[in-house]
């Protein structure tokens, strides 16, 4: 390992009284990086020791973790430049810097990484995010990221020739149970009519888009399996549920339409499953209205 004196002052030094870890692994002929110096933070938090020195990530490092920190520390030596990632190691996250060490004729020799715990910054990034674009009563997308995420959704099944199943899915019953049980009871629904559509349709996009209003988007091979889709939500929407000493009935009406059958614009799809849901609340609710007459 290479220490060199600054002023009085080792590099050894500098690096003991970093707070971000230290790692400093030498290159051998086998093009294998293996332990040469650790400082007291890196060891502290890898649970690492001066025994792990002339070690390789492989011989102490758990398998999928070694061959990540392998390449990463191959790819800064093979184009001789710092190179920075961030990786999850146990529930922490770690951004990292390896910055390889060349010899005076460009060989590199030593591989210093330095990694910095950004675990609270990164748990408020993917808070933000998660307001961002999910709704924050079911956890499911809201508006703004279902929409995003549709236009690449159908611009795959356009390039593919894939059909796509338009739901739009309207609760029949929350405002009476709003007025009698409250809006806690309410919300709780709202929650478990998010639930059961994740669980019977897993594939599909889904988002809340108003207060009691879902539209779902979901892949299709052949436009009968829309009537399919409709029936399964259906069935597992019409299971009781119980809240305290309460017993709750969900009712949703589901108009559907095909895109490109219905219109070439998913949006006038959108619109056109909206109508055939206005037809099934019309028709008394929790049911499905298909415009090709495949309805209940």
């Amino acid at each position: 390992m290479i220490i060199r004196e600054m002023d009085g002052v080792t590099t050894l030094r500098i690096f003991q009284q970093m707070t971000d870890l230290v790692f400093v692994m030498s290159v051998h002929e086998d093009r294998e990086f293996r332990y040469s110096f650790l400082n007291d933070s890196a060891m502290k938090v890898s649970g690492l020791h001066q025994d792990a020195y002339g070690a390789s990530f492989f011989d102490v490092v758990k398998p999928n973790e070694a061959t990540f920190l392998h390449n990463q520390y191959a790819r800064a030596m093979a184009t001789k430049s710092p190179l920075r990632f961030m990786m999850n190691h146990e529930g922490q996250v770690g951004e990292s810097l390896v910055t390889p060490i060349m010899n005076p004729i460009g060989q590199c020799t030593h591989v210093i990484g330095t990694v910095r715990d950004i675990t609270e910054r990164y748990q408020k990034e993917q808070y933000l995010e998660s307001i961002a674009f999910h709704d924050q009563l079911t956890g499911i997308l809201n508006r703004r990221a279902f929409y995003t995420q549709l236009e690449h959704t159908v611009a795959s099944a356009t390039e593919s020739g894939q059909l796509l199943g338009v739901l739009l899915l309207d609760c029949d019953n929350l405002k009476p149970i709003n007025d009698r049980y409250g809006h806690i009871v309410g919300d709780l629904m709202l929650k478990k009519i998010a639930q059961r559509m994740e669980h019977a349709v897993p594939s599909s996009l889904l988002a809340r888009i108003g207060g009691d209003e879902f539209l779902m988007v979901v892949p299709l091979q052949a436009e009968i399996e829309l009537v399919m889709v409709a029936e399964r939500i259906l069935h597992d929407l019409r299971k009781p549920w119980t809240y305290d000493e309460f017993t709750f009935y969900i009712s949703m009406s589901i108009g559907t339409a095909t895109y490109p059958i219905a219109a070439s614009d998913i949006h006038e799809v959108i619109r056109a499953a909206d109508q055939a849901m206005y037809k099934a609340k019309k028709r008394g609710g929790n049911k499905y209205w298909f415009e090709r007459n495949l309805s209940m």
